[in-house]
């Protein structure tokens, strides 16, 4: 999977209830079975193409979640 580091849905077991509802990175995968890095924030087709470590910064959409496990 050319670096990429996924997440999977371990990582998302000590979030609350309340902190997954209406999270969107916990949608993706763990009730929709996506693939997505935690490095770069790519997901299923990007994840073809060597990860880009190098990211500061993750998309919008999984900024919130990133903050709350990391």
């Amino acid at each position: 999977m050319s670096g990429h580091k996924l997440y999977t849905p371990k990582d998302f077991e000590n979030m609350s209830w309340e902190e997954q509802d209406g999270n969107f990175l916990y949608a993706v995968v763990v009730n929709g079975g996506l693939n997505v890095c935690k490095v770069c924030g790519e997901a299923e087709s990007g994840l073809d193409k060597p990860c880009r470590s190098n990211v500061k910064e993750v998309p919008d959409m999984y900024r919130a979640h990133a903050q709350t496990i990391d």
